[in-house]
C-alpha cells in the first residue's frame, strides 16, 4: 500500500483466509476497496468491524457508509461524536459538508491523505489544490489517476506521480496527455506542465533530429522535476520510434541507459553503436571525448547485463574517464563501477582499484545500517528469499539505490544474487548507476 501497489495489496488480501483477518488487514482490506472505488464491499466490512483505534477510523467509516447508504441521520449521530476531533482531521469535517449539501472551505493545512478523504472526495466530485496532491501517499495518488470523474490535470500529476514509483504504467499518463492534460493551467505544475507540451510537440514532430530535440528536453525537464525515469518511461514510445543517428555524444548515452532502464535491450543495443561512433567523428579532442562516452556506455552496458558489444577488458580500463560533469560523486563513481563489476564476477584486479584511488576519493555520506546488512547476509545465506527481499528493501531505504552508499548496495547485489535473483540484481545496481549519472 505504501508503495502504492494497491491491486497487488488486493490480491494478496484476497489469499488470507476468513478465520486470519485481524482488526488490522480488516482495516487495510477496507482502505483498498475505498481506493478502489468499492464502497459498498468497503461498507460491508465497515458494518461488521467495531475496533477502537487513535485516529476514529471506523467511526469516520460508518458516518461515510451511512451517507453512502442514504442515512444521514445515522452519519450526523456519528458526526456528533467525532466533534470533540475536529482538529485532528478538518478534512473529514469539511468533505462530510460538501457530502452533506453545504460548501465548508477546504483546510490548507498539510494533513496525511487518507483512502476515506478519497473515497469522499470522489463521492463529492471535489478537488483538492495542486501542493496537496503532490505530498499524498502513493496509495492516494494511485487512486486518483484511476479516478475517471477526476480533473484531467490533478489526475494527470498523480498519474505521473505514480510512474515514478511504478504502480501506475506509462500508457494512462500518455494517454491523459494526449485528451488534454495540461491544455490548461500548466501554471499550476510547470514542470508537468512543460513536459506534458513537450510530449504533444514531439509526438507531432515528423523530423528526426527535432523529435531527438524534444525528448532531451523531455528528460532535462525530468530531471529538474526529480523523476528522470518517469519521463523516460512515459517517452519510451517517441525514442523507440527515433532512428539511432548522429545527435550527439551527450543524447545517444541518455538514450542508451534510459533504453536499459526500460528494459529495452534491442534499442539499447541500436544506441551502444549510435555512441561507438562516435570515435569516428571530429579531431583528436572530438574523438577522445567520444572514448569516454564509449567507456561509460561499456559500463551500462555491462551493469545490465545485456548482449551488445561491450566486453570487460581491465587493460583498457582509465580510471579518469568516469570523472565528468563536476558532479560531487564523479570520483566514487569509478568505485560504484569496479564494485558492481566485482559482484558480478568480472576480475577486478587491485591495481584497478589503485587507479580509483589516484583519481582522488572523497568519502561520501550514504544511507546505511550495520545492523541491516548483517542480517540480510544472513537471510540470503539461509536462502529465505522473502526476508532477503524484504531486509534489501530496508537497506536501500526510501531515497532508493542513487543515495545508498556503494557498500550498502554492494551488500543488497549480493545477497539478492546469492538467492538467485541476479535479474533483479542488476536492475537495482543499474538503477544506481543511471541516478548517480555513472
Amino acid at each position: 500500500m505504501a508503495a502504492g501497489q494497491v491491486t497487488d495489496a488486493s490480491d494478496l488480501l484476497g489469499r488470507v483466509s476468513g478465520s486470519s483477518m485481524t482488526p488490522e488487514l480488516n482495516r487495510i482490506s477496507t482502505e483498498v476497496m475505498l481506493l478502489q472505488g468499492r464502497n459498498d464491499q468497503a461498507c460491508k466490512i465497515v458494518d461488521r468491524t467495531r475496533t477502537a483505534t487513535a485516529d476514529n477510523f471506523w467511526t469516520k467509516a460508518d458516518v461515510f457508509c451511512n451517507i453512502v447508504a442514504g442515512n444521514m441521520a445515522r452519519a450526523e449521530i456519528g458526526i456528533s461524536l467525532l466533534d470533540e476531533a475536529a482538529g485532528e482531521d478538518a478534512l473529514f469535517f469539511a468533505l462530510y459538508d460538501r457530502l452533506a449539501g453545504g460548501s465548508a472551505e477546504l483546510p490548507e493545512n498539510d494533513q496525511a491523505l487518507t483512502a476515506l478523504h478519497f473515497a469522499m472526495m470522489s463521492l463529492s466530485n471535489t478537488s483538492l489544490p495542486v501542493a496537496s496532491i503532490e505530498n499524498a501517499g502513493n496509495a492516494f495518488l494511485w487512486a486518483l489517476a484511476m479516478d475517471k470523474t477526476a480533473d484531467i490535470n490533478t489526475r494527470f500529476i498523480a498519474a505521473y506521480e505514480s510512474l515514478a514509483v511504478g504502480s501506475i504504467p506509462a500508457i494512462l499518463p500518455r494517454r491523459l496527455i494526449n485528451e488534454g492534460a495540461f491544455l490548461e493551467r500548466a501554471e499550476e505544475n510547470p514542470n508537468l506542465g512543460q513536459i506534458a507540451a513537450l510530449y504533444r510537440e514531439a509526438v507531432s514532430a515528423t523530423a528526426d533530429v527535432e523529435k531527438a530535440r524534444l525528448l532531451g528536453e523531455i528528460w532535462a525537464a525530468g530531471e529538474r522535476n526529480g523523476s528522470s525515469f518517469a519521463a523516460a518511461s512515459l517517452s519510451m514510445p517517441l525514442l523507440s520510434g527515433l532512428t539511432a543517428a548522429e545527435y550527439g555524444d551527450v543524447f545517444e548515452l541518455d538514450a542508451l541507459r534510459f533504453s536499459l532502464v526500460e528494459k529495452e535491450e534491442a534499442i539499447a543495443a541500436l544506441w551502444e553503436r549510435a555512441v561507438r561512433r562516435g570515435a569516428l567523428r571530429g579531431d583528436f579532442a572530438a574523438r577522445e571525448m567520444a572514448r569516454k562516452f564509449i567507456a561509460r556506455a561499456d559500463a551500462y552496458m555491462l551493469i545490465s547485463g545485456t548482449t551488445g558489444i561491450a566486453r570487460w577488458n581491465a587493460a583498457s580500463f582509465d580510471a579518469t574517464d568516469f570523472g565528468h560533469g563536476g558532479a560531487t560523486t564523479s570520483q566514487e563513481n569509478v568505485g560504484l563501477y569496479l564494485a558492481i563489476l566485482d559482484a558480478f564476477g568480472e576480475p577486478v584486479s587491485s591495481d584497478l582499484w589503485a587507479a580509483a584511488l589516484d583519481v582522488g576519493q572523497t568519502p561520501r555520506s550514504g544511507f546505511s545500517n550495520a545492523v541491516i546488512e548483517k542480517n540480510l547476509k544472513l537471510a540470503a545465506e539461509a536462502g529465505l528469499v522473502g526476508e532477503t527481499v524484504a531486509l534489501s528493501l530496508a537497506a536501500i531505504g526510501t531515497e532508493g539505490p542513487g543515495k545508498a552508499s556503494t557498500e550498502t548496495l554492494i551488500a543488497v547485489v549480493n545477497a539478492l544474487k546469492t538467492i538467485g535473483l541476479e535479474e533483479e540484481a542488476r536492475k537495482i545496481a543499474l538503477e544506481a548507476a543511471v541516478s548517480r549519472n555513472l
